[in-house]
């Protein structure tokens, strides 16, 4: 089986349809179908199976997918950065973050590293922690910014950088509480919007309550950090968010921080890379840039 018969492979996997497959590879379907069934004539075993929307793997063609996933990201990313920087003197540094890294750090960090550094471009990727951490392994991406604590740290180096903290706010529906010192305990009637379950920043929400021997039932859950500050300021709840995120909101009158009696652990933000991967110049220069901005309670971890 050569290359090209590999390529067919993974375009139609990555799209799990034979037909988008067909187009990217400006081929035509009838073509893709007769060299997927060579291949599974050539490893004899079938690797699609059909399906309302296109096809599916079977256990066969998931396996080999996820063998071709790494190397084909990469080959991928060099063949852009080529065509990107033909003619120019650019390079590409590819970051993964989340929402809230996105705003309490990485805009201003990127802000002065790019004032420095103009000949470089970057990409810039968001999403989960989890989802950020594949791209990563894959080689999708150079680095990840990233909220501690995570679970995903197996064979890679997390590096902290900065640390923050986490407050309660609530909008203006719930102004018996301002400016009054609470237990968590006192506010479990209260409606509370957390992330979604299984998401790194819900995991520390609940944490914390499980660490007051509360049991905590949200009244609202949302898939991105950043649909938290909205949805206090429209009176949907009080939440758990990070001080950076909050403070202009709550200069504006829009939200106040809910006084705790309880102490909330601070968090990191880290730097997380694969030392299994060789880290390109470009790429060591804008991590030893971040490690060297690392503050005083960055403490290793």
């Amino acid at each position: 089986m050569n290359y090209e018969h590999y390529k067919i492979f993974y375009t139609v996997g990555k799209h799990k349809n034979i037909t988008r497959a067909a187009a990217e590879l400006l081929s035509s379907q009838p073509a893709v179908t007769r060299v997927i069934h060579s291949i599974e004539a050539e490893l004899g075993c079938q690797l699609f199976i059909r399906s309302k929307n296109g096809v599916e793997f079977t256990r066969e063609g998931e396996d080999l997918f996820h063998l071709l996933e790494t190397p084909f990201n990469l080959l991928n990313r060099v063949d852009q950065d080529i065509h990107k920087t033909a003619g120019r003197n650019m390079q590409t540094i590819h970051i993964g973050t989340t929402t809230t890294v996105l705003q309490c750090f990485l805009l201003d960090f990127l802000d002065g590293f790019r004032n420095s550094h103009k000949q470089i471009h970057i990409k810039i990727y968001t999403g989960s922690s989890s989802q950020m951490v594949l791209k990563l392994r894959s080689g999708e991406i150079d680095l990840v910014f990233n909220t501690t604590p995570f679970s995903e740290t197996q064979e890679l180096s997390v590096t902290p950088v900065c640390s923050f903290q986490d407050i309660l706010v609530a909008g203006p529906a719930f102004t018996e509480l301002n400016g009054k010192r609470v237990s968590l305990s006192d506010l479990v009637e209260y409606p509370f919007i957390l992330l979604s379950h299984g998401m790194q920043y819900r995991k520390f929400c609940d944490n914390i309550f499980y660490k007051y021997g509360i049991h905590m039932t949200p009244a609202m859950e949302a898939d991105n950090s950043g649909l938290i500050i909205p949805m206090v300021k429209h009176n949907l709840g009080i939440a758990f968010v990070p001080e950076d995120m909050a403070v202009d909101s709550i200069k504006r009158g829009e939200m106040f921080p809910v006084l705790l009696k309880e102490a909330i652990s601070k968090r990191h933000i880290a730097l997380v890379c694969d030392p299994h991967r060789p880290m390109p110049n470009i790429v060591s220069l804008l991590y030893h840039a971040a490690v060297n901005r690392r503050d005083e309670g960055a403490n290793p971890l």
